[in-house]
């Protein structure tokens, strides 16, 4: 299994949306995975603004783990850190 991350930096921007680029990755993650056999999970940043944060990952996921491709998407489903 390998895994593709974003870079900390790639955010929302306007040259590179983030649903935009999600859908863009997912296409080619799946005919990667047709082509090789391989399984790639996908590190999505999801990175904004405090009052945007939650609802842009409540989105990624919802676009982009049909298939559980998604990566680290806990914290958008209640599971957060662990505590004690």
């Amino acid at each position: 299994m390998a895994l593709i991350k974003d870079d900390e930096t790639l955010t929302n921007q306007r040259f590179c949306p983030l649903m935009d680029r999600l859908a863009a990755v997912m296409d080619a993650l799946e005919r990667a995975e047709q082509e090789t056999g391989r399984t790639v999970l996908y590190a999505l940043n999801v990175t904004t603004g405090g009052d945007t944060i939650v609802e842009a990952g409540e989105k990624a996921v919802k676009a982009g783990d049909a298939d559980g491709r998604c990566a680290d998407r806990g914290i958008f489903r209640g599971a957060g850190p662990r505590r004690g």
